[in-house]
């Protein structure tokens, strides 16, 4: 297994950091087990730390006052979350939860302050990333409101293909991936109800865009579902 140090290095987050930053943030932080459903931290929680995920999944979300929880995104392997600070706020502005077991590198959020404070091509990166997230957040947005149950679920499934981890088979148009996490999280994710989510799942397997065992889902062809999802460039 790589070391904190090239770990954090190999992060998108910290690709312009100078090793001699680097090694600072890794002398600081700590390698962290959460089991699964085990809370990380809590929306209104002091920001004292940012996390960068070495295995495992997690789900990020807000929660209303009469209790709704609503799924932002859910991220794996190599992926930050809890950079709120650097934005210059004090207190996580989301919840997070360990929605498998996970293991993560816990950075003190004063040393990766300071770190920034000196290095303006680092931050200036920071918040062309923290931008580009809520493009993407933004976007996704606009496939709940224009996209059908259908089309959600092809399109989740086209961006898995991103995490080469969850691949299990490909056969030239055809790849099997193996789900992570649970189809409920999915659900939540894509902003359904469980009924909804099964629904459309089952319509995309009648019409023969997929086929699935479990958490193991076929799509038969690639080309086909990103025709169906109206999908003609990058998910």
């Amino acid at each position: 297994m790589k070391n904190k140090k090239d770990f954090i290095r190999s992060a998108d987050m910290f690709m312009h950091f100078a090793e001699r930053d680097i090694e600072k943030l890794a002398y600081k932080a700590e390698v962290i087990n959460f089991a699964k459903h085990s809370m990380i931290y809590l929306d209104g929680e002091e920001a004292k730390y940012i996390y960068l995920t070495i295995s495992g999944w997690v789900k990020i979300f807000t929660t209303s006052f009469n209790g709704d929880e609503t799924v932002l995104g859910v991220i794996g392997k190599g992926k930050t979350f809890g950079d709120t600070a650097s934005l210059g706020k004090v207190e996580y502005i989301v919840s997070t939860q360990a929605i498998t077991p996970v293991k993560v590198i816990k950075i003190p959020y004063s040393e990766y302050l300071e770190v920034l404070k000196d290095n303006d091509k680092a931050l200036d990166f920071v918040f062309n990333l923290s931008a580009e997230r809520q493009k993407f957040l933004i976007k996704e947005i606009e496939q709940l409101i224009t996209c059908t149950a259908n089309e959600r679920i092809g399109i989740f499934l086209l961006r898995m293909l991103k995490n080469k981890e969850v691949i299990t088979h490909e056969d030239n148009d055809s790849v099997t991936i193996k789900l992570p996490y649970a189809k409920s999280v999915v659900a939540a994710q894509l902003g359904m109800q469980a009924e909804t989510f099964s629904r459309a799942f089952a319509k995309l397997k009648k019409d023969g865009l997929i086929k699935s065992s479990q958490r193991n889902i076929t799509i038969n062809s690639i080309s086909q579902l990103k025709q169906f999802c109206r999908v003609d460039g990058p998910v």
